[in-house]
C-alpha cells in the first residue's frame, strides 16, 4: 500500500462557501491528505472566489490550482459571446449549458499542462460535465469520478415539476440529450464513487464493467454535536439549505404556504427560522425578525441549527445526498420531509424524524414533536447515534483514502 498522487478537480470554487457538494469536497481533501499527496484544481468565476479559494485551498492541500472560466464576471465581453453560443447550443442541439461550457478546449489545454507537470496517480473528477477530459489521460493513470448525483435524474425530475407530464418532444429530446452525454462521460472512468444508495444501483445499471465505491458526505460530527443542547426554542421551526437553489425555493414556498398553515391552527406560538445562504426577495421579505427570521449566509450555521425544535425539508425534487440533513441530526434535531429529501441517508422514519408525501401528514409530525419535549428528546438521541456511527468523516471519506491505498 503505497501513498498515491492525487489530482481533484471540482467545477466550482470551494470558498466562499455556500453549497453542501463544497463541504463535501473539503472533508474529503483533508482526509484523502493524510494517507496521499493531494493537489486540487477548481474553476472560479469571480475576484472574490479567486481571493478566498487562495486564502484558503492551499493549507488543505500540497498543490492548488485555481482556473478562471471563460465566463468570469469581471470580462463582460467574452462572458456574453460565450453564454450566448451556450445558449444557441442548447436551444438547437439540446446540449447542457453547463456541458459546453465545462468541455471548452481552453479548460483543458490547462487540465494537460497540469497533469503534465503532476505525474498524478489517480485524477478524480467532480460531478459529469467536465469528466469526458479522462478519456484524455493515459491508461496507467487511474480515472475517478465523483458523481454527486446522478443529473439526469434530476433534470427529469425538474422538467416534470416544470411541464408537467406527459413532456411535450422537445423537453424530451432536451432529457434525452443530457442522458447521453452524461452516461458517455462516466464511461470515461475506471471508478465511480456514488454518494448514495439508489445512485449506487443506477450506476451499476449504466456501466456494471465499471468498479464503484459508496461514499456518502462525511462530517465532523463533533463540529455540530456540541452545540446541541436541551435549550432549543421548543416552537421553532427550521428550513436549510442553499437558497439558490430553485428545488430548495420551491420546496420552502411548500412548506410555507401548505404546511406551516396547518401548524399554526394547533401551534400559536410557532418560529420559522429560513437558514441558507441567497435567499430570493420572495423569501427576504418575510423576515421580521421575530417568528420570521430569514438569516441569510452566516459564517457558523450551528447555533442557529442547535436552536431549532424540529427541521423540515419537503422537497419536490431532489438527488444525491442531503448533506446538510446529516448536519442537523448532528446537532440533534429531528428532521420531517419527503421521501425525495430523506431516503438518500437511509434514515428510518418514526426513528430519526418523519418520512412523508402528504402535507397535513408533515404538519401533524412537526405539531407533534413541537408538543412533546419527550418525542422530540427520543428523536434527538437517535439521530445523533445514527449519524455518529455511519457518517463520520473517517467512515466515509477514509473508506475511500483505503481504497485508493489498496486498490490503485
Amino acid at each position: 500500500m503505497t501513498r498515491k498522487r492525487i489530482l481533484i478537480v471540482h467545477p466550482i470554487a470551494l470558498y466562499p462557501k455556500v453549497m453542501a457538494s463544497q463541504d463535501r469536497l473539503i472533508n474529503m481533501i483533508k482526509r484523502l491528505a493524510q494517507e496521499h499527496t493531494v493537489d486540487v484544481a477548481t474553476y472560479v468565476k469571480d475576484k472574490i472566489q479567486l481571493r478566498e479559494s487562495m486564502a484558503n485551498v492551499p493549507s488543505l492541500c500540497d498543490r492548488f490550482f485555481p482556473i478562471v472560466t471563460i465566463n468570469a464576471r469581471h470580462k463582460r465581453v467574452r462572458s456574453r459571446f460565450h453564454s450566448l453560443k451556450f445558449f444557441l447550443a442548447k436551444k438547437f442541439l439540446h446540449t447542457p449549458v453547463l456541458y459546453s461550457h465545462y468541455t471548452h478546449r481552453r479548460y483543458f489545454r490547462i487540465l494537460d499542462r497540469i497533469i503534465q507537470q503532476g505525474n498524478y496517480d489517480i485524477v478524480q473528477m467532480e460531478y459529469w460535465f467536465a469528466a469526458s477530459y479522462l478519456g484524455r489521460l493515459p491508461k496507467d493513470c487511474f480515472k475517478v469520478i465523483d458523481t454527486i448525483d446522478i443529473m439526469f435524474d434530476k433534470k427529469r425530475q425538474e422538467l416534470i415539476r416544470e411541464y408537467g407530464e406527459p413532456l411535450a418532444a422537445s423537453e424530451q429530446k432536451e432529457l434525452a440529450r443530457y442522458k447521453e452525454l452524461e452516461i458517455e462521460a462516466l464511461g470515461c472512468a475506471d471508478l465511480h464513487i456514488a454518494i448514495s444508495r439508489s445512485d449506487l444501483r443506477v450506476l451499476g445499471d449504466l456501466w456494471p464493467e465499471i468498479d464503484k465505491i459508496l461514499i456518502p458526505s462525511g462530517q465532523d460530527i463533533d463540529y455540530f454535536r456540541q452545540y446541541g443542547t436541551d435549550s432549543y426554542r421548543q416552537h421553532r421551526i427550521l428550513f436549510y439549505g442553499s437558497l439558490g437553489s430553485d428545488p430548495n425555493i420551491q420546496g420552502f414556498f411548500r412548506f410555507w404556504n401548505h404546511i406551516l398553515p396547518l401548524v399554526r391552527e394547533r401551534c400559536s406560538r410557532v418560529e420559522v427560522l429560513v437558514l441558507g445562504a441567497n435567499p430570493p426577495e420572495a423569501i427576504r421579505r418575510l423576515h421580521n425578525g421575530e417568528d420570521v427570521v430569514v438569516t441569510g449566509f452566516v459564517e457558523d450555521v450551528r447555533p442557529y441549527i442547535a436552536s431549532a425544535a424540529v427541521m423540515v425539508l419537503p422537497l419536490n425534487v431532489a438527488a444525491g445526498f442531503r448533506s446538510r440533513v446529516v448536519d442537523v441530526m448532528a446537532a440533534g434535531v429531528p428532521v420531517i420531509g419527503t421521501g425525495h429529501t430523506l431516503h438518500s441517508i437511509d434514515m428510518e422514519s418514526g426513528v430519526h424524524g418523519y418520512i412523508s408525501e402528504d402535507d397535513e401528514d408533515m404538519a401533524a409530525r412537526t405539531i407533534a414533536v413541537l408538543n412533546d419535549p419527550a418525542l422530540r428528546k427520543r428523536l434527538s438521541e437517535n439521530c445523533l447515534q445514527f449519524v455518529s456511527s455511519r457518517y463520520t468523516i473517517d467512515a466515509t471519506f477514509g473508506a475511500l483514502s483505503r481504497y485508493y491505498l489498496e486498490n490503485v
